[in-house]
């Protein structure tokens, strides 16, 4: 609760670097400092182990007054969820984002067990019949992790700003009302695609699980709005700065942000409080219900951001060899056999998102510039100079494989060059098999769905009325069956308006007098 009035944009959260749990602090813990020394764990990893032995740990702990407040129960996180909760998931992409990371946590339960983490002195201290690094154990930390931690830009940058001063210009304030977002959009996973919004235009397909199992690329940093150069981000815990609640009114004023100048990490207020209001912040301003409700446990009802990420093996399988041949080269990335790139392309696409809203464009350019590959006969990438293996190298985009293309160029790198070319429509032929993919797709995922719209919504105002009637343990579960349903209700917004603009396209794809390169041009 704000003790005074607070003016819009002064600072409201100032937290010292050496006072945050990150991999650095970790890689100096006298816990366990040395075995991260020796091992080639992922800095998720190294942060579950460091914040595990801290905890055990007990007031030997820097961090222990912090510790202490977290909680040790998580029932509440979807981590710690019973199945009949997760049943509830049923159809929704956010079962399998849960699997995947439930997943995740056994490999790394494996990978600290195999380097010894149970032998730490630490460890050893522990009460018998306690265990440091156990299934449980590593839930507990992910689900920490998850609802605590922030993606900071802990790197020196050349282009960093001083944003630790009181006061910031007015000016710099506009534009960013309660609500409304800096220029460049911040925000989760949306923003780094179109998206992990990176620039629209931009390439293409994107991982959102690291390839050493942790969660690290599974969540986007908001500290650093529309900068695609920016150093990658941290993860780090920063002890009282997520004590706030989040409010996706919020804009990216009330976004962490890490200043290298003080070495602090600042949090700003997006609006005027007064005495007695409770303040809150922004976990990000394009966070969506599934985003909230997978990683924190919750959904803000006043969320609106209806996007959701869709992994991108439910849209199509490859028609013919070359589509095949196609990904496994964009996948492979050059730096993979064959073998392993065709083991990514059964396998890996999982973890390969893009995402789908209902406001905007038809969807992701990326969902369509996939789909387009995949339903591409050989004879259609042969014109794009893709004939399962490169016959020429290319010239720049539009420019075909002419005059000056490298015989020797790679695989991969002629690959990326025929994506590139797919991120436009090539013919009316070819778009209109692709939309039709699509629209199939988005229709059988929402048919894939126990439950319908109406219905959700319908169960929505019947928990509503039903607030305020039970116990503590009556209400938080209906709080958590709120929370699932207006997740839900979010994604299957998502693909309702998708579907629509996909089959408003499809009237419009063989129509004469619409040029191709308009036909994703919203028109509002």
């Amino acid at each position: 609760m704000a003790e005074q009035a607070i003016r819009r944009g002064e600072i409201i959260v100032r937290v010292p670097k050496n006072a945050m749990m990150t991999s650095e602090s970790a890689a100096a813990s006298s816990y366990c400092g040395d075995l991260l020394e020796h091992h080639h764990l992922s800095d998720w990893q190294a942060l579950c182990l460091h914040l595990l032995c801290e905890r055990a740990a007990g007031d030997r702990s820097r961090w222990s007054p912090y510790l202490s407040s977290l909680p040790s129960d998580i029932r509440w996180h979807p981590l710690g969820w019973s199945d009949s909760r997760i049943a509830r998931l049923r159809g929704s992409f956010m079962l399998h984002t849960l699997t995947r990371r439930k997943a995740a946590i056994q490999e790394d339960y494996h990978a600290l067990v195999e380097a010894g983490s149970n032998d730490l002195t630490i460890a050893r201290e522990l009460p018998e019949g306690q265990t440091l690094v156990t299934m449980e154990s590593m839930t507990w930390a992910a689900a920490i992790l998850l609802s605590r931690g922030f993606y900071l830009n802990l790197l020196d940058d050349e282009f960093d700003i001083d944003d630790d001063q009181e006061d910031i210009p007015e000016e710099e304030l506009a534009g960013t009302e309660e609500g409304e977002e800096e220029e460049g959009g911040g925000g989760s996973l949306a923003n780094r695609r179109n998206a992990s919004g990176e620039p629209e235009e931009d390439l293409l397909l994107f991982a959102s699980q690291g390839d050493d199992g942790s969660f690290l690329e599974d969540s986007f940093s908001d500290e650093m709005p529309g900068r695609w150069d920016a150093p990658p981000p941290a993860l780090a815990l920063v002890p009282w700065a997520d004590m706030l609640n989040h409010d996706s009114k919020a804009s990216a004023v009330s976004v962490l942000r890490f200043n290298h100048g003080s070495q602090h990490a600042t949090l700003r207020a997006s609006r005027a409080y007064e005495q007695g209001d409770e303040v809150q912040a922004s976990y990000g301003p394009r966070k969506s219900p599934a985003d909230l409700l997978l990683d924190y446990g919750f959904v803000d009802p006043s969320n609106q951001n209806y996007w959701i990420e869709v992994p991108l093996s439910t849209l199509a399988s490859p028609a013919s060899g070359a589509a095949k041949g196609l990904m496994e080269a964009a996948l492979g990335g050059g730096d993979s056999s064959a073998v392993q790139a065709a083991d990514l392309l059964q396998t890996g696409l999982n973890d390969l998102n893009a995402v789908v809203d209902d406001e905007g464009g038809v969807c992701d350019p990326s969902i369509l510039c996939w789909t387009r590959a995949a339903v591409a006969t050989e004879r259609d990438l042969a014109k794009l100079g893709w004939d399962k293996k490169p016959k020429r190298g290319f010239g720049g985009r539009g420019g075909g494989g002419g005059e000056g293309g490298d015989e020797a160029e790679s695989e991969a790198s002629v690959a990326m060059q025929v994506i590139w070319e797919l991120e436009q429509p090539q013919s009316r032929r070819w778009e209109r098999k692709m939309l039709e993919t699509l629209t199939a797709k988005v229709q059988a995922q929402l048919d894939g769905y126990p439950t319908t719209l109406s219905m959700d919504l319908k169960d929505l105002e019947i928990l509503g009325e039903a607030t305020g009637g039970g116990g503590g343990g009556e209400e938080e579960e209906i709080a958590v069956q709120q929370s699932i349903l207006l997740a839900l209700v979010a994604e299957k917004k998502a693909l309702t308006g998708t579907l629509y603009r996909l089959r408003q396209a499809l009237k419009l794809v063989d129509n004469q007098t619409v040029q191709l390169a308009d036909l994703y041009i919203d028109d509002e």
